[in-house]
């Protein structure tokens, strides 16, 4: 969105630069507003990136942990019946 925003004010100035010099005020909020967004973008981008390093993180350990405690605590279902872990382990 940002970066439309930003191809759109270049294609205004190079097609009606008159416009952008009558008008100084609305040139200056339109330029702060196309700043804003891409602040906005970046700084998004950036925590979405920190949020799925951290899900992955815990993810790792999930699996870690069902790894490591997969016969204390789990239960195999085989053709319709739940087997207990000895039973799972005497297989």
């Amino acid at each position: 969105m940002a970066l439309v925003a930003v191809a759109a004010a270049v294609v205004s100035d190079d097609t009606s630069s008159s416009f952008w010099r009558r008008h100084a005020l609305l040139t200056s909020l339109t330029a702060s507003v196309i700043v804003v967004m891409l602040s906005v973008a970046v700084i998004n981008e950036i925590l979405e990136r920190r949020a799925r390093q951290r899900w992955r993180v815990l993810a790792q350990y999930v699996m870690f942990e069902l790894v490591v405690h997969r016969g204390s605590y789990t239960y195999v279902i085989y053709c319709g019946h739940a087997l207990t872990p000895a039973q799972v382990a005497s297989w």
